[in-house]
């Protein structure tokens, strides 16, 4: 069974399968999470812009980024506040509200926020853990908050500050890879069964072969294989039966000419035997006519085994 040609093709077929599910399900994981990080990334510049505008709102009525981070604290859901903005209403709330009356009474923010004033120093930082720094690495890739024409701040959103995935985000991106390794593995596994159902028609017809060759050289020359297709392995299956119906002739041939051969030799053997019986038994004399009759059928026998 270690030998069997048929548990060769399926491990071999087998490590085909497993190793293009590994190479599928990285290249599948790394292009998702790379695009989804740009989506999310996205998202974050979209919300950020938005707010920019509501700051730049804030900063020109108070004159200063005093008191916005108490605003962030009790900020609401950044995907909300851009639905309720309307073309033409970037600096506005929903109905001419302000940013405070929008943002007044609902939860927390549900991704991070950082505000930084036009030196680059954060004053505003939903998580709280950069308050009075300069975040000048990030600042870049902020959205200005631009009043009458100057930049007086910057503001980032999400991965815009870290890059990194909240943990809905990463909660979304676990289930999209599980439901594509489950995807790679059903098909792993449908590509098994159909690999070994036609391996099996590759081996049987195969086996089958191998069975009747052993017969035959056991000396059955009556066994054939059944031919059940065209391709090469039925041309090979019609090509031993053909071989074995020859050597099935040959082995007819080979027992009538042996007959006809013994039959040919006894009737002269038969003869010397009788006449040498007779010549010591005394019934013929040892003439030349008698020794003769011998000699000519040693000779008839003699001519016999040279046409053999």
């Amino acid at each position: 069974m270690r030998n069997s040609l048929w548990l060769k093709l399926m491990g071999a077929f087998l490590a085909v399968i497993l190793s293009g599910v590994v190479v599928m399900f990285v290249l599948v994981n790394i292009a998702t999470a790379t695009q989804f990080r740009r989506f999310v990334l996205s998202g974050d510049v979209i919300q950020a812009q938005e707010l920019a505008a509501l700051l730049g709102d804030y900063y020109a009525r108070q004159g200063s980024w005093s008191g916005v981070e108490t605003l962030l604290e009790r900020g609401t859901p950044a995907w909300p506040m851009r639905r309720m903005m309307g073309p033409g209403m970037m600096g506005r709330g929903m109905m001419g509200w302000s940013m405070e009356e929008m943002m007044r009474g609902a939860g927390p923010l549900v991704d991070r926020v950082v505000v930084a004033d036009a030196s680059g120093i954060v004053v505003a930082d939903s998580a709280g853990l950069l308050m009075g720094q300069e975040h000048a690495a990030h600042l870049e890739s902020g959205v200005p908050v631009v009043v009458d024409g100057q930049r007086v701040g910057t503001v980032l959103v999400g991965s815009m500050i870290e890059p990194i995935l909240n943990p809905l985000d990463q909660d979304f991106l676990r289930s999209v890879n599980l439901a594509v390794l489950l995807s790679a593995l059903a098909v792993g596994l449908v590509a098994l069964v159909v690999g070994s159902l036609l391996f099996r028609q590759i081996t049987a017809p195969l086996g089958a072969l191998s069975a009747a060759a052993e017969a035959i050289a056991a000396g059955d020359l009556s066994r054939t294989v059944k031919v059940s297709s065209n391709d090469e392995i039925g041309r090979l299956g019609r090509s031993f039966n053909a071989m074995a119906r020859s050597l099935a002739r040959a082995e007819t041939l080979r027992r009538n000419m042996v007959a006809d051969i013994a039959h040919e030799l006894r009737t002269p053997l038969a003869v010397i035997q009788g006449n040498l019986e007779a010549l010591l038994d005394g019934v013929f004399d040892l003439t030349l006519d008698n020794v003769a009759s011998i000699h000519e059928e040693t000779m008839l026998l003699s001519r016999l085994v040279a046409d053999l």
